[in-house]
């Protein structure tokens, strides 16, 4: 092994293409995989695959999102401690092959260096003879958003990774597992290269089951750990000799029919035991003895999941530790038992789809067979056991409503509401309508009919607001605010089997919509300006022909403003798909799309009352297109969605246009003072053609800084969560004494103790 390293070492690219000869019996001329190559089998792949692979990739990447966010400061006696976590330039994956395919290995290896913000993520995989690499694992891959793949394995890739060669830039720390010759290899370039301390070994999983137990899944769950071998233990540990029996038949049945029998067999020769033992107290002193990384409980009340359904299909990665490790690393545990729904019904169908390129087509098929929790195996003495549930981390009765699996873990969208002096981070008008507005408002309210349900197509507001656009009644559609115009879109233009477009860093609210719609979501990525970048953009379009496509301009939270002839092209390339523009900060930028209207019938803008028409409570929100995408939006809106008081206050506030008109003045010309003003502070800022401003610390952490400011009662939007947009804060413009108590308290925090 030490040879290998040595030769890579010396050699670079002609040692790897040496070695792929000599151990994988393929010749490669090109040692880098182009990333089309990676999108292509994305494309390629059984659709029922492709989704399961998304639904884990979804999965693991809101995991460690959550597990990514900054640690609290801790105080002590006057001294402030904080933690800062500092992502590495570049991070190494290794993702086994030769025995299998491994696109869940790649998904949970790959994703979390991309969420923590490392600079560039290189994936290595060893070759088929030919030189090909799996398309479900370059499918992976192109899920994982990796930026460099190459066509090496074994101690030749880790060499590569750890020294660098002209093809493959050496890394700053190694992540994946591996064979034996591996995970050594890794050990000897420790030092070298960053590696975790825990090297990654054989596969090793303890099933314990009583007759409550689905013998079929309890089966699968020991092959699936057993086709790792070929030096790993698999052990099934019961009370019951009827379990033992019946688990130990399917075993042999799901392992004769195996397209990777002889490794399976392999593992089970070695390591393969079946344990009668007495009592439940004894099967557990059988685990802990062993210690092994995967434990499973097939019991009535087991208080942990199957692995093999937990690792891929709920979030964690999970390269195999060495044996024995867990006496010396925390166990991991998924919080819902296998049979538990609704999360075993999405994890079920994501561990049924890549089962076809990780396991047998007869262990797809059995896990497809596998009890619903409709249909509960009977317990030891013909009871029902009743399997928890939980929601958001919390059990629940098994009579309560199951929610759709893709929804239940997802966190809301929403602003955080702080009781402060100063709140500027949900970019509402720091002025209110004037008293004559709030007047009529008063008369509006008193003559209105209550008793009777409001005009189900707001004629009269929407003439009102097409008469201000120079368009016609047939061309606007009113909602609930902004956010309903998109969920109307997104229903009728999205959904399940079609794919909407987004470029990030912007609007969150976009992807959120268009995933609770059951709408695939394409991510593509501005430039360092944070505009679309054109060429790119219509790649995508291309390729993946989104129903949807979406700009925000202003964009939000950066501020910058697309270009109108960018817009344009995008809505020709992206029809007959719909480009989505969404205006919410419109009135306070020079140009808006509205002016292309005219010319694409595939173009929506959406605008809303609630910035520079200072009516944010008001909740109302309008769509300017198409009559055809005004009347898709009909359709898929709620019956008498708009209230009559709703209705009528925005129909009111157009006749106030001149009002809005110098409030909206006013803001612009406090909003160049504030940025003028942080530009004598240590923060990077951004130019803004909205009502907000984007800056950085410079000298502080974003979240210390944040923190720093509600502590003086000041509130702004934390936004480092975006793509690029690590340590970064956005400030709503508010009024003059509003923005100079933000000021003071930010240079306090900037030039406070460290």
């Amino acid at each position: 092994m030490r040879s290998i390293l040595a030769r890579v070492r010396a050699g670079g690219d002609d040692a790897l293409r040496e070695l792929t000869a000599r151990f994988d019996g393929a010749r490669i001329d090109e040692i880098a995989v182009p990333l089309a190559e990676a999108a292509a089998a994305l494309d390629r792949i059984d659709p029922e695959l492709r989704e399961a692979l998304s639904q884990a990739a979804r999965r693991i990447r809101r995991f460690h999102e959550h597990q990514s966010e900054p640690a609290q400061p801790f105080s002590s006696e006057g001294i402030t401690v904080t933690l800062r976590r500092i992502p590495v330039e570049r991070a190494g994956v290794y993702v086994p092959g030769g025995r299998a395919k491994y696109p869940s290995s790649l998904l949970m290896t790959a994703i979390p260096p991309k969420v923590a913000g490392v600079g560039a993520v290189a994936v290595c995989v060893p070759p088929a003879g030919d030189g090909s690499l799996p398309d479900e694992v370059l499918a992976a891959a192109a899920l994982a958003g990796v930026d460099e793949i190459y066509r090496v394995g074994g101690a030749q890739a880790i060499a590569a990774l750890a020294y660098g060669t002209k093809s493959v830039p050496a890394v700053d720390v190694i992540v994946g597992a591996g064979s034996r010759i591996v995970s050594l290899a890794k050990q000897e370039v420790r030092g070298v290269v960053g590696v975790p301390a825990a090297f990654a070994g054989p596969s090793e999983v303890v099933v314990i089951a009583d007759e409550s137990a689905p013998a079929m899944a309890a089966g699968l769950d020991v092959v699936v750990q057993a086709e790792h071998g070929p030096d790993g233990l698999a052990w099934l540990v019961t009370w019951s000799e009827r379990a033992l029996g019946e688990i130990n038949r399917l075993i042999g049945e799901i392992v004769s029919a195996s397209p990777r029998r002889p490794e399976i067999e392999s593992t089970l020769e070695k390591g393969g035991y079946g344990v009668l033992v007495d009592s439940p107290e004894q099967a557990m002193a059988v685990a802990n003895a062993i210690a092994p990384e995967h434990l499973e409980l097939c019991c009535e009340e087991p208080g942990i999941s199957s692995r093999s359904c937990g690792t891929p299909a709920q979030s964690s990665s999970a390269p195999s530790p060495p044996p024995r490790s867990a006496t010396t690393t925390p166990a991991r545990a998924t919080s819902f038992p296998p049979s538990a729904p609704p999360a075993s019904r999405a994890c079920s169908e994501s561990r049924t789809s890549t089962a076809g390129s990780t396991s047998s087509r007869r262990a797809k098929r059995a896990w497809r067979r596998r009890p619903r929790p409709s249909q509960p195996s009977p317990g030891p003495r013909g009871s029902t056991p009743t399997p928890a549930r939980c929601s958001r981390g919390k059990a629940v009765p098994e009579s309560a409503p199951a929610g759709r699996g893709s929804l239940v873990d997802r966190p809301g969208y929403h602003s955080p509401q702080v009781d402060v002096a100063v709140r500027l981070n949900t970019n509402e008008s720091p002025e209110g309508p004037s008293a004559e507005y709030r007047a009529e408002l008063s008369r509006i309210a008193g003559g209105l009919e209550l008793n009777r349900y409001p005009d189900r197509r707001a004629s009269l507001l929407r003439r009102g607001i097409a008469a201000r656009h120079g368009l016609s009644e047939e061309n606007v559609f009113c909602a609930n605010g902004s956010n309903e115009v998109l969920m109307c879109l997104l229903l009728f233009f999205g959904g399940a089997g079609r794919k909407a477009l987004v470029f990030e860093p912007t609007y969150a609210l976009h992807r959120h919509i268009a995933e609770l719609s059951g709408t695939e979501v394409v991510l593509g990525k501005r430039d360092e300006r944070f505009a679309i970048e054109p060429g790119p953009a219509a790649e995508l379009v291309a390729r993946h022909r989104p129903a949807v496509v979406f700009a925000c301009s202003p964009n939000n939270p950066t501020g910058n403003l697309e270009r109108l002839e960018l817009l344009g092209d995008l809505a020709a390339a992206a029809a007959p798909g719909l480009l989505v523009i969404d205006e919410a900060y419109g009135q306070f930028s020079p140009e808006s799309a509205t002016s292309l209207l005219g010319e694409h019938e595939n173009l929506a803008v959406v605008r809303t009352f609630s910035k520079s028409w200072a009516l944010a409570g008001l909740r109302l929100g309008y769509l300017l297109s198409s009559s055809e995408v005004v009347a898709g939006c009909e359709r898929s809106s709620l019956p008498y969605h708009l209230g009559s008081f709703t209705q009528a206050a925005g129909l009111a506030a157009l006749a106030h246009e001149e009002e809005m008109t110098a409030r909206t003045s006013r803001l612009l010309q406090e909003r160049e003072r504030l940025a003028r003003r942080l530009e004598a502070l240590a923060v990077e800022t951004w130019p803004s053609s909205a009502n907000f401003i984007l800056f950085r610390p410079r000298s502080r952490g974003g979240h210390e800084v944040w923190e720093g400011l509600l502590s003086r009662s000041v509130l702004v939007r934390e936004v480092s969560s975006f793509p690029r947009l690590e340590d970064c804060l956005r400030v709503t413009v508010g009024t003059r004494e509003e923005n100079d108590a933000f000021l003071e308290a930010l240079a306090q925090v900037l030039e406070g103790p460290r």
